[in-house]
């Protein structure tokens, strides 16, 4: 056996190994995932919602012809809140 195959044999990842170490902290691990889920919830349940819009709808002035789609809509505003 030369050095190269001796190295990868070293370091060689045992699968069983690993899952023995999560099965063994399963426990903790899914205690840990529901009280996050859970703290994510509540906090996200009591915070007040908070959102916002505004918007601007220009009327076009009172004409005869074209319905107004032909021409620049005037500077009246009204304000729109919702």
């Amino acid at each position: 056996m030369n050095q190269l195959e001796q190295d990868l044999e070293e370091h060689e990842v045992d699968l069983l190994a690993y899952w023995a170490v999560i099965r063994k902290r399963l426990v903790g691990i899914v205690a840990l995932v529901v009280v996050a889920s859970v703290g994510a919830l509540v906090y996200g349940l009591r915070i007040p919602p908070v959102f916002e819009a505004r918007a601007t709808i220009l009327t076009p002035k009172e004409s005869g012809g074209g319905g107004g789609l032909s021409r620049r809509p005037s500077s009246r505003r009204v304000p729109c809140h919702f």
